[in-house]
């Protein structure tokens, strides 16, 4: 298993959004996806198809996931 910092984590901005990947495939995660996503106001993270498991956490504010064409609103200490 191998550790990720914060600090050696890449991060990509664009938009009024930062994501951070943590775990993900292109790391060597072959099960899951773990990123850490913040966003501005009204900004919006791009929708794509994953071919793994990814995992959010809402850490403070609300956001609007869409799964499988359903919108579900995820507030802080949602999964």
């Amino acid at each position: 298993m191998e550790l990720i910092s914060r600090q050696s984590a890449p991060a990509y901005a664009a938009g009024g959004t930062t994501v951070t990947g943590y775990a993900a495939p292109s790391r060597g995660s072959t099960q899951v996806s773990l990123w850490r996503i913040e966003l501005e106001p009204g900004s919006s993270s791009p929708l794509h198809e994953i071919d793994v498991e990814e995992v959010f956490l809402g850490l403070e504010g609300r956001a609007v996931a869409i799964v499988d064409g359903g919108e579900s609103t995820v507030t802080a200490g949602d999964w």
